[in-house]
């Protein structure tokens, strides 16, 4: 479902964020 795209495509985004976020305080 088109839901399912955008749940996913929202995780990615925020997983990269949290990355970089790790990266930055770590």
């Amino acid at each position: 479902e088109a839901t399912d795209v955008r749940v996913g495509q929202i995780l990615q985004t925020w997983l990269a964020t949290s990355e970089c976020g790790v990266l930055t305080f770590h």
